[in-house]
């Protein structure tokens, strides 16, 4: 695909200190410009306090006015949401992700904020099965939130700013990349270290791999006047999609894995070149075995042909003398 006319043109990729996509224009500047955020009620509950949820009327009816049409076209389509896990496709074949790139899918499905909480959506077990979370969210100067990563079968995690934090008087509030200096590969964040930040500021996009390093949150809100607009943006599963190290069997002593964009690992196809061979060997011994099972099987049924001639001829035999007598009887 050329890079100009791919969905996430306008997205720069960066290995550093987790894979992320970063949009300084996530729209052109006159849609941009025609959108409106909308005054997000309270919701009690919710991690940020203040939210409109994918699914609920108010968001269908802010999706209707001018400029959104445009953003939801953008980015809750699957050309864009392949596109992404396109750019991502060597971390998370790296990282152990369950969700193939090449097999991925929207299924359509629509994930409320009740069925957010629950920590299994559906009986769908097909990791290549995906859908998008679109919150509209904001915050002020109670908002606050630990370094986390998302719920594990989200795949990708993202923030869309609304708002700037010169025209909204906030300092602080910027969103942050992390690393844990104690990583466990458990998605709980032992020491985190501020690895990366991005001011708010309107029309910016950041996308992340939301792996098992994928640590982020705000910074604390020092002071504001207005209020923290964005939009929290996912690409989700409906399974659980990442493996930790424990589940893996690698223990607690796995280091960060790093961008397999700028790694020694071996691209697919060199992958496949170097196993097939000992593949072609397996299918010989398994062919070689099969012959040999059949060959006993063929003895074996021999074998019980002869014990059943033999039990016939025996029986012939032991009962001539009964047979003469018959014979004689009964002249």
């Amino acid at each position: 695909m050329n890079d100009r006319a791919r969905p996430t043109s306008n997205f720069e990729y960066y290995s550093d200190p987790l894979p992320h996509l970063v949009a300084d224009a996530m729209l052109p500047k006159p849609v941009f410009e025609k959108v409106r955020f909308p005054d997000v009620p309270v919701v009690p509950g919710v991690r940020t306090g203040r939210m409109i949820a994918i699914g609920e009327t108010l968001w269908d009816d802010v999706m209707a006015q001018p400029g959104w049409s445009e953003l939801k076209q953008q980015f809750l389509g699957e050309e864009f949401v392949l596109d992404v896990l396109k750019r991502f496709a060597p971390d998370l074949r790296a990282r152990g992700c369950l969700v193939d790139p090449e097999r991925a899918y929207l299924d359509g499905f629509v994930e409320n904020n009740e069925l957010s909480k629950a920590s299994k959506l559906t009986d769908c077990d097909d990791p290549n099965a995906l859908f998008v979370r679109f919150d509209f969210q904001a915050g002020r100067d109670t908002y606050a939130k630990n370094v986390h990563c998302d719920l594990s079968r989200r795949v990708v995690g993202g923030v869309l700013f609304f708002s700037s934090a010169t025209e909204q008087g906030m300092e602080g509030g910027e969103f942050a990349l992390f690393r844990d200096l104690k990583f466990a590969d458990d998605r709980r964040c032992h020491e985190p270290k501020v690895e990366k930040t991005f001011p708010a500021e309107g029309n910016k996009a950041v996308l992340f791999l939301n792996g098992n390093d994928g640590f982020h949150g705000p910074l604390p809100i020092k002071s504001i006047a207005g209020e923290r607009q964005w939009i929290y943006y996912a690409i989700s599963s409906h399974c659980d999609v990442w493996p930790t190290g424990e589940q893996k069997g690698n223990g607690r002593d796995r280091k960060p894995l790093q961008s397999n964009q700028n790694s020694k690992m071996l691209p697919v196809p060199d992958q496949m070149a170097s196993i097939t061979p000992s593949l072609k060997k397996q299918d010989k011994e398994i062919a070689e075995a099969r012959e040999q099972i059949g060959k006993l099987k063929a003895d074996l049924a021999n074998a019980n042909a002869t014990v059943e001639a033999m039990k016939a001829s025996t029986s012939w035999r032991l009962t001539r003398p009964v047979r003469y007598l018959r014979q004689l009887f009964s002249r």
